[in-house]
């Protein structure tokens, strides 16, 4: 009796045991699971680009009248399908930033901001997504406008640079957590965005006719009096008149342009041209903004405009 007992005792616990041994190994392939998963996120270089689902309709349709009469009921029903489209453009940023490299070096707080993005800001990535794959196109001001509509005045290159195809998860990082930061009742963001249409309509009349072409940033030759004229207006360009002018100076530890050489200013956003590489009546007109070359605009003056 005395031996079937220990018997038993003895196989209950090679059973138990078993069952340990099985759960261990099925723990550490949970875990080599993730790290495979985190192993290839981190390998993504770039991330997948959506289309543009913004739909600006419902804000054509509107007067200075409606829009400035607004309550907060009739706001957030004209913006539903702003907010639709951004969710999905936000889920689907999120779900490939979240586990790379860049994500994991963020704090808590900024991971909190990301994460917690309000139905506005989702509205808002919409917006400034849209706007950004339009200046893609060719047409800067898109950007510009929703930039300045929205409050983001600081952040033009910012959101040039993120939305792009060969976006990467620094950028999209980078973007999504300064439009986090970001806040708007219904009613105001319906008026930014209002704001914003208005901006891109009246740049209709700009002067696209004389931009020939768009080409990456890249350095801004320094003129050897290191004085150099711009303009501060996108509208103004292609017209025959005078222009601003600044000092300017090259940091190259950031490959920023100041004012000074004791590079504590940057030097105006603005749109700064290169007399150096001036060819006939063909301009380049480098795009700077917060110190830094965001885009170049080959750009015809007529002398006699």
């Amino acid at each position: 009796m005395k031996k079937l007992i220990y018997l038993t005792l003895l196989f209950s616990l090679i059973i138990i045991n078993g069952c340990k041994k099985e759960q261990i190994l099925s723990d550490k392939s949970t875990v080599n699971e993730i790290k495979d998963l985190s192993i290839a996120k981190n390998s993504q270089n770039y991330l997948t680009v959506l289309a543009s689902t913004f739909d600006p309709q419902p804000f054509n349709d509107l007067s200075p009248t409606d829009i400035q009469n607004l309550d907060e009921s009739q706001a957030t029903l004209l913006l539903e399908p702003t907010v639709e489209s951004g969710t999905v453009l936000y889920n689907n940023l999120v779900d490939q930033v979240v586990g790379t490299q860049e994500w994991n070096t963020l704090t808590y707080e900024e991971k909190a901001y990301i994460l917690n993005f309000t139905p506005q800001q989702k509205a808002m990535l919409a917006v400034l997504y849209d706007a950004a794959n339009n200046s893609a196109g060719g047409d800067p001001r898109w950007v510009s406008c929703a930039a300045a509509a929205l409050g983001f005045n600081t952040a033009y290159g910012l959101f040039v640079s993120a939305f792009k195809v060969g976006m990467s998860a620094e950028t999209a990082i980078a973007a999504l957590r300064f439009v986090g930061l970001k806040y708007l009742g219904y009613i105001g963001l319906a008026y930014a965005i209002y704001q914003f249409i208005e901006c891109v309509r009246s740049s209709v009349t700009s002067p696209s006719q004389s931009i020939v072409g768009i080409i990456p940033a890249a350095p801004l030759p320094i003129p050897s009096t290191s004085d150099i004229f711009y303009q501060a207006d996108y509208n103004l360009l292609g017209q025959f008149i005078p222009h601003r002018y600044t000092s300017i100076f090259l940091n190259s530890l950031n490959n920023k342009y100041y004012i000074d050489n004791g590079f504590i200013s940057f030097v105006p956003d603005g749109y700064y041209d290169s007399q150096s590489e001036l060819v006939n009546n063909l301009h380049k007109y480098y795009h700077i903004v917060d110190g830094s070359v965001i885009e170049i605009l080959l750009v015809t003056v007529d002398p006699n405009g």
